[in-house]
């Protein structure tokens, strides 16, 4: 009489047993759909459209959201930072996703009581020039302007005219404070890309591209690469890729330009730039020719 029971009581836990692992199953598949970074980027605008009556989202590209407010002001916010989260710690993944929205809150905030230490410069080359939409903004080369932003974390809204009226700056002194905010972030840095020999990605809190802009410390990345002359490249908004402006700098660089989304909204074309620090600063960035 006990083995018909014995038989019974281990077919029950191997039921049991099935039943945990298939729901484990679907709740890992659950959690891993959810961090993917498309679901991230959809939960984000989600957050933000049920929060904020009336605003809308669209992509900007793979890691960048556009957020139009119901006042009108755009926020962009950057994702890099929460898909990385987001992998690293699927568990974690919800809190990633409500900093950013903190962020974009805080610069919505921001925008009433504005601080010049909360500006940076961004190298922006949309189809679009920034002076159509009232921005404050000056030309850096070809397509690639520079536009200045009120920044909090993963989110940024450009500074328009009105708005450098309430910081009480003119535009020589807006851009004076940035130079200034650019140099507190500390030295400029840049790594090896592992799979791209000679290659070095620049790395900066904010926008990476906007170390163009100040001569002193592109003398500086020169100096880490070990040129004076650098090729630069910029695959994807925010990133600047560096390399010795040579023969061999041009084949490492040019791939990855070759390779860049082309649906993502990218500052300027597939060119690669020169940077000579030798050079006036006037005339230190240049577009590299067709041949190295």
């Amino acid at each position: 009489m006990e083995r018909p029971a014995r038989r019974t009581g281990g077919a029950i836990a191997l039921a049991v047993a099935v039943i945990v692992l298939v729901a484990g199953g679907a709740g890992l598949w659950w959690l891993d759909a959810r961090t993917r970074p498309d679901a991230v980027g959809q939960r984000l605008g989600a957050q933000i459209v049920n929060h904020h009556a009336g605003a809308s989202v669209a992509s900007l590209g793979r890691d960048m959201l556009r957020i139009t407010m119901p006042s009108g002001v755009y926020i962009d916010a950057r994702l890099a930072a929460a898909f990385d989260a987001c992998g690293a710690d699927r568990f974690g993944c919800s809190n990633a996703i409500d900093g950013v929205a903190a962020d974009i809150a805080h610069v919505e905030a921001a925008l009433a009581k504005p601080r010049l230490a909360d500006v940076r410069a961004m190298v922006i080359g949309e189809s679009s020039p920034g002076f159509r939409f009232g921005y404050v903004t000056e030309p850096l080369i070809g397509p690639l302007e520079v536009r200045y932003a009120l920044v909090s974390g993963a989110a940024a809204t450009f500074v328009t005219s009105a708005l450098a009226d309430r910081l009480g700056v003119d535009r020589a002194q807006l851009k004076r404070a940035v130079l200034a905010n650019l140099a507190a972030d500390g030295e400029p840095r840049a790594e090896l890309l592992g799979d791209r020999a000679g290659v070095y990605r620049v790395i900066s809190k904010d926008d990476a591209v906007a170390e163009l802009f100040d001569a002193r410390r592109m003398k500086k990345l020169a100096a880490l690469v070990g040129s004076t002359r650098l090729y630069c490249a910029i695959p994807a908004r925010g990133v600047l890729l560096v390399a010795r402006a040579d023969a061999a700098g041009k084949r490492a660089l040019t791939p990855l330009l070759a390779r860049a989304n082309t649906h993502e909204m990218r500052p300027g074309d597939r060119e690669l730039l020169i940077y000579d620090t030798a050079a006036l600063e006037a005339q230190a960035l240049s577009i590299a020719e067709a041949s190295p």
